[in-house]
């Protein structure tokens, strides 16, 4: 049995789970996509770390264009999360 699941879809990828087998136990990497969606982030980010599971790493993938108004305000939402370690 493959370690690895995967939630596609037509669209792209929405999700994925990385199992990764350590001393901490399997390793679960969310892979959180955002495109002009600033105000949802937080509510994702904050969803996946109130889970009970901890062996867990958050990877925020912005696909903004590099320096417009959009990924401006998501850097500014993520910063306090990337300032506390919470996510990449």
């Amino acid at each position: 049995m493959n370690n690895i699941g995967r939630i596609d879809k037509y669209c792209g990828l929405y999700g994925a789970m990385n199992m990764n087998f350590n001393s901490k136990g399997t390793l679960v990497s969310v892979l959180i996509p955002t495109y002009k969606r600033s105000a949802y982030i937080t509510r994702a980010i904050d969803s996946v770390l109130t889970q009970t599971y901890q062996n867990i790493e958050i990877v925020v993938v912005d696909d903004n264009i590099h320096g417009s108004d959009e990924a401006i305000q998501t850097q500014r939402v993520l910063e306090p999360y990337r300032r506390a370690g919470k996510i990449k």
